[in-house]
């Protein structure tokens, strides 16, 4: 029972620290004195991404955090079924998580819905199982 559990523990924790990230008022990485002080080569890397990438900034981030969640969770699920029904468990429990807090978002004071955040969660939590049948296939072959 306990080994079945804490095979769950990346992926709650990663998820936690999501929440935590997503649910605070406003953006701390744009806020003068926010919730913390970036080290000053961060903060100059956090402005070039962010002037670089634009807009789609948010939307790497958004595809980065599920794309790890995901894969954490399909991790977790591993050997609990056949590869698709472990993918079908783990993106079950992702996409509804992904709705979830960007819903939340609504009520949160700085931030809001956003469709293109949603597309970018489900899309990061997709690309993860394509890579985790990719390199569960390299190792098959090998």
């Amino acid at each position: 029972m306990v080994k079945v559990l804490t095979r769950h523990v990346p992926a709650v924790t990663w998820a936690l620290l999501i929440a935590v990230a997503l649910l605070m008022p406003g953006d701390p990485l744009q806020e003068a004195g926010g919730w913390f002080d970036l080290p000053q080569w961060l903060e100059l890397l956090v402005d070039k991404l962010g002037h670089w990438l634009g807009p789609w900034a948010d939307k790497l981030v958004h595809f980065s955090l599920f794309l790890v969640l995901a894969l954490l969770v399909r991790r977790s699920f591993y050997g609990t079924g056949s590869d698709s029904e472990g993918a079908v468990k783990a993106l079950a429990v992702t996409l509804p998580y992904i709705v979830v807090l960007e819903v939340a978002q609504i009520w949160i004071p700085g931030r809001g819905w956003e469709t293109l955040d949603l597309v970018a969660g489900f899309a990061g939590a997709l690309v993860a199982m394509l890579l985790f049948q990719v390199n569960r296939q390299d190792r098959i072959v090998s």
